[in-house]
């Protein structure tokens, strides 16, 4: 059983980013970025905090550094919006992941499902390091 209606711990391994993905297809990928920038940890539910998780997921395919899991239909939006998110973007997206990492309603929401799924906690903070090396050694390319 997975928190939130979630399949997994990758970022678009749940329902609740209906609203967040048709956003971005409604205004681009490039509302990534302003999704991050709306966001904040300490008001931010659970599916606040996997957009963000999702938007930062954009962020760094848009940037050659794509997750395994990446749904195609967002590989192939990212590659053809040919949106490239400015240095501060990824910044944004690396800040953001780590404070839903540190705390916040999403990871307290994981830590909740440990004790029906043990080692889900380890596993989500694993896909968020992940991500956040992604977006690090993409920023240290540049």
């Amino acid at each position: 059983m997975m928190p939130l209606n979630a399949n997994g711990v990758g970022a678009f391994e749940n329902d609740n980013l209906a609203p967040f993905l048709m956003r971005l297809v409604e205004g681009g990928v490039a509302q990534a970025a302003h999704a991050l920038n709306e966001f904040d940890v300490e008001v931010a539910d659970c599916a606040s905090c996997q957009a963000a998780v999702a938007a930062a997921e954009i962020v760094a395919a848009a940037i050659g550094r794509p997750g395994p899991d990446l749904p195609p239909i967002w590989s192939n939006k990212v590659a053809e919006s040919g949106w490239t998110p400015t240095q501060a973007v990824v910044r944004l997206s690396i800040k953001t992941i780590l404070k839903i990492r540190s705390g916040s309603a999403l990871r307290t929401a994981f830590e909740t499902m440990e004790s029906v799924e043990p080692g889900l906690v380890d596993e989500w903070s694993e896909a968020i390091e992940e991500l956040v090396n992604r977006l690090e050694t993409a920023q240290d390319r540049r």
